[in-house]
């Protein structure tokens, strides 16, 4: 949906108020249980299937995930949705929703994410992500700000900034080493969590590849927070590293 700046849906979840999240704790009684592996979660760790076609060949694939929790517990699943000739001539900027799944093979998020090209003279070419809860539920978006200084701003259903993700002075393009991308509260100056590519101290044993992010969560926030800061991840993803793995 391309109006999903301006939501269409009741929320399902309260708006949360400066500093931004919730500090009080979690309550799992009314969570449902698609999300439950959310609730007492302090990260996660994202990993993205190889394909050998696309290793083999260059040819660019679907992109699929595997999300898995602090325990290295497989939780869901994410696989992209998007057309053969826009992968191959838009690249990293292709269009796509991407669909996560519960280990049921049931739908519990979906991202949309629409095409725009990269241009720091064009703010219409910002990237932008939907993010829906169930999937058809909008519960929040993500807004590039500007190619100068480049944030994204996370934001609830009520179109209110919740967190900012403000990308590292430098990110390697071939994916090696560790990328920091720090998250702060709505204000943009308390840090209050992490997205990182690579390697990190906070990753189970089993998750020491460059094709891995981590994310360490803000303390006490919802499952619903958790989920746009999922959808964050996949979209720094695509904006900074995809093109790496073409």
């Amino acid at each position: 949906p391309q109006d999903y700046l301006n939501p269409r849906y009741e929320g399902v979840y309260a708006a949360a108020q400066p500093p931004a999240y919730n500090t009080g704790g979690i309550d799992p009684i009314g969570i449902p249980n698609m999300l439950q592996p959310l609730v007492f979660t302090d990260y996660l760790v994202i990993k993205q299937k190889k394909e050998w076609l696309e290793i083999a060949c260059g040819c660019e694939t679907k992109n699929k995930y595997e999300i898995h929790d602090q325990q290295a517990q497989l939780i869901y699943k994410a696989q992209e949705n998007s057309d053969f000739l826009l992968r191959h001539w838009c690249g990293p900027l292709r269009p796509f929703i991407l669909e996560i799944k519960d280990k049921d093979d049931k739908a519990v998020v979906a991202l949309d994410r629409p095409f725009a090209c990269q241009s720091p003279c064009c703010p219409c070419c910002l990237q932008k992500m939907a993010i829906f809860c169930p999937p058809g539920h909008l519960i929040g978006s993500i807004e590039q700000q500007n190619e100068c200084l480049p944030e994204l701003h996370i934001k609830d259903e009520q179109n209110v900034v919740v967190f900012i993700v403000k990308k590292p002075m430098f990110t390697n393009p071939c994916g090696c080493g560790e990328a920091a991308f720090p998250v702060y509260a709505s204000d943009g100056i308390n840090e209050c969590g992490r997205i990182v590519k690579g390697r990190s101290d906070f990753f189970h044993e089993a998750f020491t590849d460059s094709d891995v992010f981590g994310i360490q969560f803000p303390p006490g926030v919802n499952p619903y927070l958790k989920i746009l800061l999922m959808g964050a991840t996949f979209l720094i993803d695509y904006m900074y590293f995809e093109s790496t793995n073409r």
